[in-house]
């Protein structure tokens, strides 16, 4: 290697750092920036998830003070609107929540269909209660089966014991049936004096 071409590589390594420096001082900032901003996003968004947590928290430690002291306006008061609120001051005891809950076409129908079984338990005879389990009752329906059991009693406690039983006697073959509804729907069916078949 001549000293021509030991000169010219060098000078090419001079121009080559040159260059790195150059583009170093230029995009640095940028580098920095996004440093920055990438360190300051994740500690808004772990803040963030800090003040929702100790939110929710909160919000929970007040429902749960709300539950324990039975009272449904002081529930509704602190689990805010919503069908949440509704089931949980009709768990209270509010049985016109749980009314307007099953009632209103504009609340999802898990919590529409969840009401009225509720209501079923706490507002027995009630008419409108039939027409809501058959709503709950409906095939691909959430609750269907525990509708299916509501409405059962509801023939039984009419004086229809045959559609009772047939009521019962569809839920035990049912694939979809816990082995909790099926014992309950068994000990029905035996108290309505019938035998339990497909067990």
């Amino acid at each position: 290697m001549s000293e021509s071409d030991g000169f010219i590589d060098e000078v090419t390594d001079e121009l080559r750092r040159d260059r790195l420096f150059a583009a170093m001082r230029r995009w640095a900032p940028v580098a920095v920036l996004v440093i920055l901003l990438i360190v300051g996003g994740t500690a808004w968004n772990e803040w963030r998830k800090a003040r929702d947590q100790t939110a929710m928290q909160a919000r929970g430690d007040a429902l749960a003070a709300a539950i324990d002291g039975g009272d449904p306006a002081r529930l509704r008061e602190a689990a805010g609107d919503g069908p949440v609120a509704l089931l949980l001051a009709g768990g209270a005891g509010d049985v016109g929540a749980l009314r307007a809950l099953a009632a209103d076409p504009a609340q999802p129908a898990l919590y529409r269909d969840l009401a009225a079984i509720r209501l079923a338990d706490a507002a027995p005879g009630d008419p409108m209660v039939d027409d809501l389990l058959l709503s709950a009752a409906a095939p691909g329906a959430p609750y269907r089966l525990l509708a299916e059991e509501r409405l059962a009693y509801a023939d039984a406690a009419a004086g229809n014991p045959a559609t009772a039983l047939t009521r019962l006697q569809a839920i035990l073959v049912d694939a979809e049936a816990s082995a909790d509804l099926r014992t309950r729907a068994a000990q029905a069916i035996v108290a309505l004096g019938g035998t339990p078949e497909g067990l």
